[in-house]
């Protein structure tokens, strides 16, 4: 039978979002992040799937595709998370920040 681009795109991207809005990290919706920079890949996950249909590929070949395809879009949700990551550390630099003048003044030396 063969596979609809927008059937596995739609699939995947109703996954993706769903996952994003499951998923909070430090208190940041990722639902904005993974609409901007996850589902854009669904469509590349699915149109390489639809060409190892088409394609004629042996299974070898067909595997080792799919799994570039997979590294390609893990790069770009790593590069969220980087994202998410910075944001917690400038809530952390912000909060230490904020007593930084008070800390060291009692210390008599920086410690922040």
């Amino acid at each position: 039978m063969p596979l609809s681009l927008s059937e596995l795109t739609n699939a995947m991207s109703a996954a993706a979002r769903s996952a994003g809005q499951s998923a909070s990290t430090a208190g940041k919706d990722l639902t904005g992040d993974v609409e901007r920079f996850v589902l854009p890949q669904m469509e590349g996950i699915a149109s390489q799937i639809i060409s190892i249909q088409t394609g004629g590929f042996d299974e070898d070949t067909a595997q080792l595709l799919m799994s570039m395809e997979i590294h390609h879009v893990s790069s770009v949700i790593c590069s969220v998370s980087e994202l998410v990551a910075l944001e917690v550390q400038n809530i952390i630099n912000a909060a230490l920040q904020a007593v930084a003048g008070l800390v060291n003044t009692s210390l008599r030396f920086a410690l922040l």
